[in-house]
């Protein structure tokens, strides 16, 4: 596995890749980084090549403001950006959480493109608006707890909350985390983002619960 750096409509955009087969995107969830994709990106590189991305404003990859609207389709356009960037015409997605709705919104905006597509744990995508709202809320709250005051001991319960087995929570993707939360625009990003996401109106219209019917591929 490797990690670099690319260029993306200006934005200096990290990603780990390996491997060298049909193409498959990795798309974290909320508040995190490409880092959760560690233990991923080798096993998945024995039959894939794999590209596992910092989303905009995350890991370490820069931010653009939002410029009033909403954070689904700016994070979206980005990784479209990513894809052209790096010449990748086909691939399939597999996105976890948050990344699970912005994998299938790339899919929607460009269905041509994508040939299978892998939805993780995703309330972002299968919740109604008003159920995302108080999910969002206890997502804030989780996340900030760390970026406000990243410690060690801060950043690994913020990501034990997040996970099914709280052990498998390893030094490596709390140092990643921990390194990434010390920048000075990740927690005001991270604010952007989910104030925009909590905002029930801006972001109805790219909420997928009601559009599940027009996904036309395996899922």
């Amino acid at each position: 596995m490797r990690a670099s750096f690319v260029d993306v409509d200006g934005i200096r955009t990290r990603y780990l890749h390996a491997g060298d087969g049909p193409t498959l995107l990795l798309i974290h969830g909320l508040g995190i980084s490409a880092d959760c994709w560690f233990y991923n990106v080798d096993v998945l590189a024995q039959h894939f090549s794999v590209f596992a991305l910092d989303m905009l404003g995350h890991g370490f990859t820069g931010f653009r403001d939002l410029g009033g609207r909403a954070a689904q389709p700016v994070l979206m356009e980005h990784v479209a950006a990513f894809t052209d960037k790096l010449g990748l015409d086909t691939y399939s997605a597999c996105g976890s959480s948050f990344g699970a709705g912005i994998s299938a919104l790339l899919y929607l905006h460009r269905p041509e493109r994508m040939k299978k597509l892998v939805l993780v744990g995703s309330g972002s995508t299968f919740r109604p608006p008003e159920a995302q709202e108080a999910g969002f809320g206890k997502s804030y709250k989780n996340a900030t707890s760390a970026l406000r005051d990243p410690t060690f001991e801060n950043c690994h319960r913020r990501l034990a909350n997040v996970c099914y087995d709280a052990t498998s929570v390893t030094d490596v993707v709390i140092h990643g985390q921990l390194t990434s939360y010390a920048q000075d625009y990740i927690l005001p990003a991270y604010e952007q983002i989910a104030g925009a996401n909590m905002d029930i109106e801006l972001s109805r219209p790219h909420r997928l619960v009601g559009r599940l019917e027009q996904i036309k591929l395996p899922t």
